[in-house]
């Protein structure tokens, strides 16, 4: 048995007895049987489960057992996403992540699509391969924004993310006509400019003006009701710069100036939509509102 096994190797590693056969059924559950016992047994969306299945993989590591350390880290993983979006959300998730793997072309064919060189090559290949804008694809674009840590390719990335749902939605030819897709104009070449600009500036504390200013720019350009999650993006990496701008200067009003940032990138980047980018912002207004004192 898995969980006497682990007991013997490791002694240190106390499992509660209330935990003992839970995760033991778990941790050797088919996808069905697993959404099930999740669904049933509340005990398994506790920190202590997630954070004690870390423990075993930790030291089935140090054993070298990597096959069962990563056994272990992946149900942790799975046991902090049903917990966080729910058990339905995360298994939603998991299968388009598989359809994605059953798929090995479609990463290439997504970052052929974001490289494209002009909104009509971009349409042109959805329009060729609607599987670029199905379900697994979305949830690959999705991933790929969340662990960006460049605000600027993260909100390219969030660009095409809400036009590939839209061409999901109504089609391809509607969502464009409908949507305008903002490098497809003057102005939307402009913009393209100011995100490729914005990205590399950040993490350089002598840049901040500049970048609050190209932010501005940007932000004068972007739709916001048909670009909000680009819109609160840019909020987001103007706030990051006048935090960053109003520590150097020891100036309230900046951090203030900050603060009204965050609180206009979290009207969009609410805890339900966008679970991941609103902990970000969340902790730095934060940090703003503790520098502020």
């Amino acid at each position: 048995m898995i969980i006497q096994t682990i007991q013997k190797s490791f002694p240190d590693l106390t499992v509660p007895e209330d935990l003992d056969e839970l995760l033991q059924t778990f941790l050797t559950a088919d996808v069905e049987d697993m959404r099930r016992l999740l669904e049933t047994e509340p005990a398994l969306l506790e920190p202590q489960a997630a954070e004690r299945l870390d423990d075993w993989a930790r030291a089935w590591s140090d054993r070298d057992e990597a096959e069962k350390s990563q056994n272990c880290a992946a149900h942790s993983a799975l046991l902090r996403a049903c917990a966080e979006e729910g058990v339905g959300a995360a298994f939603e998730a998991m299968a388009a992540a598989q359809a994605t793997a059953q798929a090995p072309d479609l990463g290439e064919r997504l970052m052929a699509a974001l490289t494209a060189r002009s909104w009509q090559e971009t349409r042109d290949l959805l329009e060729a391969a609607p599987q670029l804008y199905g379900e697994a694809a979305l949830a690959l674009l999705a991933q790929l924004r969340d662990v960006l840590e460049d605000a600027g390719a993260r909100a390219q990335v969030e660009e095409h993310l809400e036009l590939f749902r839209r061409c999901a939605e109504v089609g391809v030819g509607a969502a464009f006509a409908e949507s305008s897709p903002p490098s497809s104009g003057e102005d939307g070449g402009e913009l393209s400019a100011l995100l490729a600009r914005i990205g590399p500036m950040q993490g350089y504390p002598a840049r901040v003006h500049e970048l609050v200013a190209l932010c501005d720019l940007a932000l004068d350009l972007v739709d916001r009701p048909a670009q909000d999650r680009l819109w609160a993006a840019l909020q987001d990496t103007r706030a990051n710069a006048l935090l960053s701008l109003g520590e150097l200067a020891g100036d309230p009003a900046v951090l203030a100036e900050a603060v009204r940032g965050y609180d206009a990138a979290l009207e969009v980047r609410t805890r339900k939509a966008m679970p991941a980018d609103w902990a970000r912002t969340q902790s730095n207004r934060a940090a703003a509102l503790q520098r502020l004192g």
